[in-house]
């Protein structure tokens, strides 16, 4: 599929960029079914790193917050959007189109301050589609009244 082959083109860019970083890594999908995808081409990407899932995919819910210690973790916004405290998560990439207040706010909010770091909040969109643009617009308000700073970037 040549738009998932660039989703990964994006993603392996974005991801070998903040790796360098060290710090812990969220990548919000929309579905289960992306996850396994994703699990099985990130150590590829990210050979280096250890890659988790946070989601009903893991029934025990001991193993599936162990996930979390992970470098890397992918969730969907449904999973990671329960109250959750991720220790040193630095760095979230969102892929999902969303246009809800309340899932933007919950994702920032994964985002805690850390010491002598600074957190980055990576809002992917396809701006193929209309639905997408027109979301992305409902997004950036919250996130520019979050944000420190903003950097839009067209790929």
């Amino acid at each position: 599929n040549q738009r998932y082959d660039m989703f990964i083109d994006i993603l392996t860019y974005l991801l070998n960029v903040i790796t360098k970083y060290n710090g812990k890594i969220a990548i919000i999908v929309h579905k289960n079914e992306h996850i396994k995808k994703l699990f099985n081409t990130i150590p590829k990407i990210c050979p280096n790193k250890s890659v988790g899932i946070f989601s009903t995919i893991i029934e025990d819910t001991k193993e599936r917050n162990e996930q979390l210690n992970a470098d890397i973790i992918i969730s969907t916004e449904k999973s990671f959007g329960k109250a959750l405290n991720v220790s040193g998560l630095q760095f979230l990439i969102m892929t999902v189109p969303t246009s809800s207040k309340i899932v933007t706010e919950q994702m920032i909010g994964r985002l805690r301050k850390l010491e002598d770091k600074k957190c980055f909040y990576f809002d992917l969109t396809d701006c193929g589609f209309k639905q997408c643009i027109i979301q992305k617009r409902s997004r950036s308000k919250i996130l520019n009244e979050k944000a420190k700073k903003i950097k839009n970037l067209t790929l």
